[in-house]
């Protein structure tokens, strides 16, 4: 969060790590899938990978962790959906993502420049209008928010031409998230969206489903 900028807001929620509500004692043995449609070598699969070879040593093998990157557990709306039908999965999901599970109102909160800077960031995420959304989200779906504290890096735009300004996206098919929030964001600059999942993103611009 501490890596937040001004104009890279919209990430804020990008990371947003989720579990199932635990329903056994931490006694009993619990094996966790932590699924990602990052690559292997991504920062948060190495930390998270990091984080639970700790918290296996500290548990004496009681709980232990499997990483599943790459998607291959599925997409994310897939390992969120796992997490929410029971199953040992923690995923890493943004807020739209989780506002198809009982809290539309999350959709809101990815949207461009809803703060202005890191401490503002970190304010919401603790907020206790946040924290009704947690709780709602935990209500209707069974998840858990587990960690809301990484920010997933400046939000890039890459094609075949230079976007210098807002007027350079017009008619340009540019891959984004099959996810209203970011719809309702970049259509409305003219840019012909084509909803791509992630592990899809870098194919469809070799195959020219996409320009960007």
């Amino acid at each position: 969060m501490n890596s937040l900028s001004r104009r890279h807001a919209l990430a804020m929620l990008a990371s947003l790590p989720l579990g199932m509500t635990a329903t056994s004692a931490l006694a009993q043995a619990a094996n966790f899938r932590i699924a990602s449609v990052n690559a292997p070598t991504a920062l948060s699969n190495k930390l998270a990978e990091e984080t639970g070879k700790r918290i296996q040593e500290r548990t004496e093998g009681r709980v232990t962790f499997q990483m599943f990157p790459s998607a291959q557990l599925g997409t994310t709306t897939d390992t969120v959906e796992q997490a929410s039908q029971g199953q040992p999965t923690i995923a890493y999901a943004s807020a739209s993502f989780l506002s198809q599970f009982g809290v539309p109102e999350l959709a809101a909160v990815e949207g461009p420049f809803i703060v202005g800077s890191a401490e503002e960031a970190e304010r919401l995420a603790n907020s206790d209008l946040m924290q009704g959304y947690y709780e709602q989200l935990a209500q209707t779906a069974g998840l858990r928010v587990l960690a809301l504290n990484w920010f997933d890096g400046a939000r890039h735009m890459i094609g075949t031409e230079p976007y210098v300004s807002p007027s350079d996206l017009e008619g340009v098919k540019m891959r984004v998230p099959p996810l209203e929030t970011w719809l309702n964001t970049f259509e409305p600059m003219g840019v012909v969206a084509t909803t791509v999942e992630a592990a899809e993103a870098y194919s469809a611009l070799s195959q020219g489903v996409v320009t960007a």
